[in-house]
């Protein structure tokens, strides 16, 4: 019964040990956004510029 014991408490510890060597890897950015989020919001904003650009020139002449 001890023995068992002793050996969860092992893993355990290994577990902690694990968790601090990947805490002290350099993390991920939490702001981590795929490339094309990026691109589709260039894309959305670009076509934003240009429709208000068009459109205001469409109301000036």
């Amino acid at each position: 019964m001890v023995e068992r014991g002793h050996k969860l408490a092992k893993r355990g510890k290994q577990k902690m040990v694990d968790g601090i060597k990947l805490r002290q890897q350099p993390p991920m950015p939490k702001n981590h956004v795929p490339k094309w989020v990026w691109y589709l919001a260039g894309a959305v904003s670009a076509i934003a510029i240009l429709a208000a650009a068009l459109f205001d020139f469409g109301v000036m002449a």
